[in-house]
């Protein structure tokens, strides 16, 4: 019983759906980040059109981001499929969030808040970007693996 359940949660389509959901799990952040990072003030210092610019850019990023999750989750079998486009939008979401967590390591980790919720947040991103980029990444090498014909 037990050993179904961990293959059955294991399955790639299962897999993708989690990484998927996992998309939305940056809106809590989404909405912490303008009072832990003092947008409001630091905004301020910047010309309205600027304001404005940054704005715009932060809700293209979450439209994208909640975007592809919701595709990913309400898909999530033709994804892991192994068929050309699941495969190639898995490779497309590994190498998108492994790029955001390298900016998360080694542009944010030196400049991120202290203290414990700063920290906590931290490892939270860092948890959430390695676990979709090893879901993104596997379930495109098993598309890979079909198909070019590579038995596994």
């Amino acid at each position: 019983m037990f050993r179904y359940f961990i293959l059955q949660a294991l399955a790639p389509d299962n897999l993708v759906f989690l990484a998927g959901l996992l998309h939305f799990m940056q809106v809590p952040a989404v909405l912490v980040a303008p009072k832990m990072l003092n947008w409001q003030e630091e905004l301020s210092k910047l010309l309205p059109i600027n304001q404005l610019i940054f704005k715009m850019i932060g809700l293209g990023i979450m439209i994208m981001t909640l975007g592809s999750g919701l595709v990913v989750m309400m898909a999530s079998e033709e994804v892991a499929s192994g068929g050309k486009l699941g495969t190639a939008l898995c490779g497309y979401l590994g190498c998108v969030w492994l790029f955001r967590l390298v900016v998360q390591l080694k542009v944010y980790a030196p400049l991120w808040p202290g203290g414990i919720f700063g920290r906590l947040s931290h490892y939270g991103i860092v948890a959430n970007l390695s676990t979709k980029i090893g879901i993104y990444f596997y379930v495109c090498l098993l598309g890979l693996m079909k198909l070019y014909g590579v038995s596994h």
